[in-house]
This record gives C-alpha cells, sequence and structure tokens, in this order.
C-alpha cells in the first residue's frame, strides 16, 4: 500500500497496514520515556550503575571533573531519552488522520538509530567505571569541538576543550580529536553508526545492514538526488500539455514498517542495556520489552525477514 504526496489523511488500507506497528512503537517510546522518572533517577540499590558511583569517590579527586561516572550515567540517560522521543516522533506522524511524510519519518528515524548506539555505547555494562569515565570524556570533548566548529563563541568552546583536554592529562590519558570531530580519549571514542546499528539489531557484519540504514536515511537528510528519488513510487505517465513526463511521488507502507522494524529493534534494545545497567529491568519494562519484541518477530514475517541471530 502508498500513499500519495500531499494526500491530506491517511488512505484507509495503508493506516490498516502500518497502524499495528505505529501503536506498537508509541507504547515503546512511552515507556521508555516514564522509567527514568519511575525509579527516582537513581540507580537500584544493587546495580552494577549504584556499584560505580560508590567507587567514584576515588576517581573524583584526580581532576577538577567531581562527578565523572554520575555525569556519565546522566549522559546515557538523556541518549536514551532523545532516541525515545525521536520514535515517538516518527510514529506520531502515521497517526491516523495525520498527512503522511514523504521524507520527514526517514530524518527522524536516523536520528533515533543514532543517539540509540550511543546511548548503547554509554550505557554498556560490560564496561569498567574507569571504561565508562573515558567514554563521558569522549562524549563532552566532541561537544565542545562541535561548537567551536559551529563558531558558538557565546559558549567560549575553546575553554571547554581546554578544560576538558586537562582533565584528561589530569587522569594521565591521552585527548585529541580525530576524523569526523571525534574527540579519542586514551583510545576511546565514539563508536561508528552504521557498525553500532549492525550491532544493536545483531544482524551481523556480513549483512551491513547498519551501513546500508545510515546511508540511505542520510542521503535524505542531506538532500541528495540518491535518496529523495526514493519517494518516486510509480515510473512516469504521459506527458502533460506543457511536455513534462509526470512521476507518482508518496510512500509505501512497506518502507514505513522497515524503518519502524529497525527503529524499534534499536530503541528496545537500548533501552534494555540502560535498565540493566541501572537496575531498573522491572516487571513493567518486561512486560514492555516482550510485547514489543513479539510485534517485531511479528513485523519480520510479514516482511519476509529473517530474524537477527541473538
Amino acid at each position: 500500500m502508498r500513499a500519495a504526496a500531499g494526500s491530506p489523511s491517511q488512505p484507509d488500507d495503508f493506516n490498516k497496514a502500518v497502524g499495528p506497528t505505529i501503536e506498537m512503537l508509541k507504547n515503546l517510546a512511552d515507556a521508555v520515556l516514564l522509567v527514568d522518572g519511575r525509579h527516582g533517577h537513581l540507580p537500584g540499590p544493587s546495580s552494577k550503575a549504584m556499584a560505580e558511583r560508590a567507587d567514584e569517590p576515588k576517581f573524583a579527586g584526580i581532576s577538577e571533573w567531581l562527578n565523572p561516572v554520575h555525569d556519565t550515567h546522566t549522559m546515557g540517560g538523556f541518549t536514551l531519552t532523545a532516541a525515545a522521543d525521536y520514535v515517538h516522533g516518527f510514529a506520531d506522524m502515521f497517526v491516523a488522520g495525520n498527512r503522511v511524510p514523504i521524507y520527514a519519518h526517514l530524518v527522524l528515524a536516523r536520528s533515533a538509530l543514532e543517539t540509540a548506539v550511543v546511548s548503547a555505547w554509554l550505557n554498556e555494562l560490560a564496561a569498567t567505571t574507569e571504561q565508562r569515565i573515558k567514554r563521558g570524556l569522549a562524549e563532552v570533548l566532541y561537544s565542545a569541538f562541535e561548537l567551536k566548529r559551529l563558531n558558538m563563541k557565546d559558549d567560549d568552546p575553546a575553554t571547554r576543550i581546554d578544560f576538558w583536554m586537562t582533565v584528561a592529562a589530569e587522569f594521565g590519558w591521552t585527548a585529541d580529536k580525530v576524523t569526523g570531530g571525534k574527540a579519542d580519549v586514551d583510545g576511546t571514542q565514539r563508536p561508528s553508526v552504521p557498525a553500532g546499528i549492525n550491532e544493536l539489531l545483531r544482524a551481523g557484519e556480513e549483512q551491513d545492514l547498519g551501513r546500508a540504514l545510515w546511508s540511505f536515511q542520510s542521503s535524505v537528510s542531506h538532500g541528495t538526488w540518491y535518496g529523495l528519488k526514493s519517494a518516486v513510487v510509480e515510473p512516469p505517465g504521459s506527458p502533460d500539455l506543457a511536455g513534462r513526463s509526470l512521476a507518482g511521488v508518496g510512500t509505501e507502507s512497506r518502507s514505513v514498517l522497515t524503518h519502524a522494524l529497525c527503529v524499534s529493534i534499536a530503541l528496545r534494545r537500548a533501552a534494555g542495556m540502560r535498565y540493566e545497567l541501572m537496575g531498573w529491568a522491572d516487571a513493567d519494562w518486561r512486560e514492555v520489552d516482550a510485547k514489543s519484541e513479539h510485534h517485531e518477530d511479528w513485523l519480520m514475517r510479514g516482511l519476509g525477514r529473517k530474524k537477527p541471530s541473538p
């Protein structure tokens, strides 16, 4: 099913095709947005995050960065919130009665996947306390580098960079700017987004699904012809009176469902990683997680896709 460009509202067959998946996405995103507050923004008493915070005093006195563990946990929470917000925005575009987007949902899907990758990296359960601090430091340095690149003089990015470089030196770590504007802190830097998507989707490097998704969504975000022409869902017909050949432009339900499937898996697994770290994987979250995964399995079968290996 497809909806033509400029449709004032979603056709019934299009809504029937995407409606259940959109409802699942909204429920998942809502659950993720509520979990942090439901637990008072505090790690569970027996969680790994609480153990890391108990270790914080021995790191806090090394540099002028007073709360390196707590701050990195906070960044992990903000990136997950951003991912859930993007996913919710994606779903909201396809509520029955709304105009069907042509490209906007793909931009939100791209942002959702990127923030899910960064969140998973910041919240990875296997990271040691020192590794987590390095990741947090890489993030704040990357932010400072971005401010400088954007010439945000009011925020004095040079001072920020000097401060965080000094923090790294006080820890005895090297720090530098590397390709893509990322910060490298003693060999630690932001993960590759395509590789991170592959890992979250458990697609395997041989499929390279992460790179295919990332490249296509980026082409749409950057307004390149390769991405924009994907909205041509019908070939050009007969020339009009002015001699122009017209093509049908719109959004196909299969494409929407494919991107919805990917952002659902990425958000759910990134959220699960944070809740394991923070000790928040309670019965309420497990119920939402199970329902979302069940729908993903149903959707994969409907799309004729093989379930990613665990």
